[in-house]
């Protein structure tokens, strides 16, 4: 089995919340790990959820 056919199973998960198939492409099946255009999604991607969770946890905590 290929390395990249190990991913497989992530990719529902990864591809329509922080990654476009062809950047699931470009890091989990080329290993390429420093194409830019595919970081910078990735990173504006996961600090948009980091900044909702906060957002949401301050709520939650802020309530009690």
């Amino acid at each position: 089995m290929a390395a990249g056919a190990a991913m497989e199973p992530l990719r529902p998960w990864l591809v329509p919340f922080l990654l476009p198939e062809h950047c699931f492409d470009q890091f989990f099946l080329r290993f390429q790990l420093l194409d830019v255009p595919c970081l910078k999604i990735l990173l504006s991607k996961a600090l948009g959820y980091g900044i909702v969770a906060g957002s949401v946890l301050g709520e939650i905590l802020g309530g009690i």
